[in-house]
Parts: structure tokens; C-alpha cells; sequence
């Protein structure tokens, strides 16, 4: 083989290295951007928080310490979605309005009206599943 064949041979595998190690580049950022970018649905985290409410509502959204359970909404928007947290959880405020049972000690159970604008942290488990947690403003 002539020094001329064994100089081109050796371009052809650099471009070819170059264009492997390109390729992989490009899916590797991909998967980055993918993981950075991900964000729940507004259907599927207000239907988070509704299931949360079912099992409790915050005490200050009825004006009892024990707070409430059993939600009935009769409305739940998204306002705003916060900058994603560097552990890769999403702040989102939202305005909520329904009705919830409360069980007084003395008194029997009745139905209290609440009318919130609130903050919610969504993030997904262990499992890779999307959830909210209620985040208590500060006081």
C-alpha cells in the first residue's frame, strides 16, 4: 500500500469516528433536553389535585384546623406554571373553587365553600409517576 492509500484510509476512518462520535452526541442531548422539558399535562395535574382534595383539603380553605375532605370542584384552572426546580419539580399555581365536608367536634358534618388561589409542587415518585404536593403559603 502506497503512503497516499494509507493517508486517505486514515481520513476516511476519522471522518467516520467523527461522524459516530457526532451521532452520539446528538442523541445523548436529546435525552437531556427530553429529562430538562418534561412536564405533566394541565388535564393530568388537575386531575391530581382533584384526587388529592378528595382526601383532604387545606384547613385554611375552610376555616378549620382539621381541615376538610371530600371536594366537590366546581372549578380548576391552571394560572401559571414556575420555573422547573433544579430536582426537577414544576411549581404551578392554581385557582380552585368547590365545597368540602368538615366535622366540627360538637356539631354535625357540614359543607364549607372555599374559593383558592394556591400553589402546587408537582414531581414524579419513585415510580416515575407524576403527583402534587399542597405547598403552604408562607405566613
Amino acid at each position: 500500500m502506497t503512503v497516499r492509500g494509507i493517508s486517505q484510509m486514515k481520513k476516511h476512518i476519522a471522518g467516520r469516528i467523527n461522524s459516530a462520535f457526532l451521532l452520539v452526541v446528538l442523541i445523548a442531548g436529546l435525552f437531556v433536553l427530553a429529562g430538562c422539558s418534561d412536564r405533566p399535562e394541565d388535564a393530568e395535574v388537575t386531575t391530581l389535585i382533584e384526587s388529592s382534595l378528595s382526601d383532604r383539603v387545606p384547613g385554611s380553605w375552610v376555616d378549620y384546623f382539621l381541615g376538610g375532605s371530600d371536594a366537590k370542584l366546581e372549578s380548576i384552572e391552571i394560572e401559571q406554571w414556575g420555573e422547573q426546580h433544579s430536582d426537577g419539580s414544576w411549581p404551578v399555581t392554581v385557582h380552585v373553587v368547590g365545597t368540602a365536608k368538615v366535622v366540627p367536634f360538637i356539631r354535625p358534618r357540614e359543607w364549607r365553600e372555599f374559593d383558592r388561589v394556591a400553589v402546587y409542587i408537582v414531581y414524579k415518585d419513585d415510580s416515575r409517576e407524576w403527583q402534587v404536593r399542597y405547598q403552604e403559603p408562607p405566613e
